[in-house]
């Protein structure tokens, strides 16, 4: 990796940009260690999506959770070229001695794509709008109603 003085403006403004983001507050995000030999220059983000303490996951297929990163990228008008990535699918459901807590999903998408505009904020949204839809978190401004609230059929 270049030296630290050697880091272009651009990627140091772009770096700053994503640091100050806000995305809602269910989604948690955290510096992690870029990989580093994909590029000479790297800046990476872990997310998790909370409700409450609890960290939220729906066991989803891996395709449709691409399909939404692709869409929130676009619906952030954050344009980008050369994308690509994994996602990894986990399900833990325990019987026996250790049978007890709710069968867990966790989804583990690693993406990367290069930005076409300054405007890195778009990105970072549209990546923490796939992590709301892969959670089923309801949009921005709408409260989900919990069991207790809906009215019965009776």
């Amino acid at each position: 990796m270049a030296s630290p003085s050697a880091v272009p403006d651009a990627f140091t403004r772009a770096v700053a940009g994503l640091r100050v983001a806000a995305p809602r507050e269910e989604i948690l995000l955290e510096e992690i260690d870029a990989p580093k030999r994909l590029a000479p220059y790297g800046f990476a983000l872990s997310a998790t999506v909370l409700r409450g303490a609890d960290e939220v996951a729906d066991p989803l297929l891996p395709a449709v959770a691409w399909t939404w990163l692709t869409d929130g990228l676009d619906q952030h008008a954050a344009t980008y070229t050369a994308i690509g990535g994994t996602i990894t699918q986990n399900t833990s459901t325990r019987f026996g001695e250790l049978a007890g807590p709710a069968p867990t999903a966790d989804l583990e998408i690693r993406a990367s794509w290069t930005p076409t505009s300054a405007d890195l904020g778009a990105h970072l949204y549209g990546w923490c709008a796939m992590l709301a839809s892969t959670a089923g978190l309801p949009p921005p401004g709408v409260t989900a109603l919990s069991h207790r609230h809906r009215a019965s059929a009776g």
